[in-house]
Order: C-alpha cells, then structure tokens, then sequence
C-alpha cells in the first residue's frame, strides 16, 4: 500500500494590522475575491455575534461577557440582546440552563476535529479548489498526528457528523 504524502496545511497568520484589517496575504478575509475588506469584517462580525448569541440563548454565561469583549474590540455598539442581557445579569433575572452531557474533553475533540476540516474546506473553497471529503478527512487526519485531537480519516469524519448533528440539536453547545 502506497501511504499519500503528508498535505501542506492552511495556515496563516492571524495578525492584525493598525488598519484592524489581517496583514497575511492568505488570511481568508484577503483572499474573497468577490467583496471588500470591509464587507468581509462585516461578514465575520456578523457571523461572531450570531455564533455568541445562539451560545447565550443556550445557556452558556460566558458567551455574554465574549459578546461584550468583542464589541468592545472591534469597536461596534453592543446589539440589543447584549445589552439585554447585561442588564438581566445585573439584575439577577438571567435563567441558568444547561448545555448537555457527556464528556466535556471528548466534545471538545470532537469540536476540534470539526473545526479543521470546516476551515480546511473554507480554505480551499476561498482559492477555487476542490477537494473531496474523503481528502478532507484524510488532510486532518494527518494534520492532528501526533497532537491530542489525532485520528484515522474514519474517526474524523465520524466527529464531524457527531458535531453536526449535536450543532442542529443544541445549537449552544460547542462554546469555545
């Protein structure tokens, strides 16, 4: 059996330049094509505060407190429900909830397996390539040996849908 050669993974450098805009050419908001450097903060503002909210709405405290942080960074006016829920913290209305069972470790694996191929297929989406999900799993796979998340293609892909599945159920869940 020929083993496949050990892929060149996606990374690039988070840094952020004094203009609040990444300085990596290969960062994913240089590299959409089709909108601006503003919309793509937009985008990710949009999707950051959709992602702290779903997590609040479940349960999850410190989703709140992110949700305000970020705002605060990004320098933007906290959304209503921030607001909204700052002042029922204050007040002491906030409902505790929970947020499932299981193995917080074992979800976070899962998370983390996720999380890679979701970027990965991102990734190469944003430079027109295409992949299939067998390489996908298979790129992870190689990418996490050695590291606690490791797994066979097989054992990704299954996190994968795990996570998926949990995601549509408990939308809360996986807050990181």
């Amino acid at each position: 059996m020929v083993k496949k050669q050990p892929p060149e993974w996606c990374g690039y450098s988070t840094e952020i330049g004094e203009d609040g805009f990444p300085t990596d050419p290969k960062h994913p908001f240089n590299l959409q094509a089709d909108v601006t450097p503003e919309e793509a903060r937009a985008r990710h503002i949009r999707r950051e505060l959709r992602r702290f909210r779903m997590s609040w709405e479940a349960g999850v405290s410190v989703a709140l407190r992110d949700a305000v942080r970020f705002c605060n960074m990004w320098d933007i006016a906290p959304p209503d429900w921030v607001v909204n829920g700052v002042s029922s913290l204050i007040s002491g209305e906030a409902p505790k909830r929970r947020i499932g069972r299981g193995s917080h470790a074992e979800d976070m694996k899962d998370f983390t397996r996720w999380d890679h191929v979701v970027t990965l297929r991102e990734h190469l989406k944003l430079n027109g390539e295409w992949q299939s999900w067998d390489d996908c799993y298979w790129r992870v796979s190689t990418y996490l040996e050695g590291k606690p998340e490791e797994g066979a293609e097989d054992t990704i892909k299954k996190a994968y849908q795990r996570v998926e599945k949990r995601m549509r159920e408990n939308p809360g869940r996986y807050y990181i």
